[in-house]
């Protein structure tokens, strides 16, 4: 049975007849997904680090600072724009700022302030710490084995995204 089929049957048995999805692995992925960004900003004052785009070009730029807006565009699989704004709203709070190529200077490069590196010191910080506490379930085999298992699904993702362009 395939997941519409199940879909629509779960939908059938419901007495309200309120269309329920079925449980399958992508969305358990997207609540744990969603629940792991509820823990993470529990707590936090209103700013644009809020903002998932936000958060992932703060990643990004902690892994490797200095790279150009269509390197961002590439790796976070967001779209120009949105990075585009993004970017103006991180460099207008403080924690990137730009910085044109001195050998390319059609190319303007992306860059971490302290205050940026900060940030992502106290996120990295407080995901290792909810990690641990949400994975103590798995004994080491099993967390090694769901590790293979995501990378296998996001490589099949990202191989995918880059055919079709998405």
């Amino acid at each position: 049975m395939n997941f519409k089929e199940n879909a629509q049957i779960q939908s059938l048995n419901a007495t309200k007849h309120i269309f329920i999805p079925a449980q399958n692995p992508m969305s358990v992925i997207g609540e744990i997904s969603h629940l792991m960004n509820t823990r993470l900003l529990n707590g936090e004052t209103k700013n644009s680090l809020l903002q998932k785009s936000s958060r992932l070009i703060m990643i990004e730029l902690a892994k490797n600072e200095g790279v150009t807006q269509l390197d961002l565009v590439k790796s976070t699989h967001l779209k120009a724009p949105t990075v585009s704004v993004t970017l103006q709203r991180l460099e207008k709070d403080g924690y990137i700022y730009r910085k044109t190529d001195s050998y390319d200077l059609r190319a303007v490069r992306v860059y971490l302030t302290e205050q940026g590196r900060e940030f992502n010191r106290i996120v990295v910080e407080r995901v290792r710490c909810e990690e641990d506490n949400i994975l103590k379930c798995l004994t080491d085999s099993e967390s090694k084995q769901l590790m293979k298992l995501l990378l296998k699904i996001r490589e099949n993702m990202v191989e995918d995204c880059e055919k079709n362009l998405y």
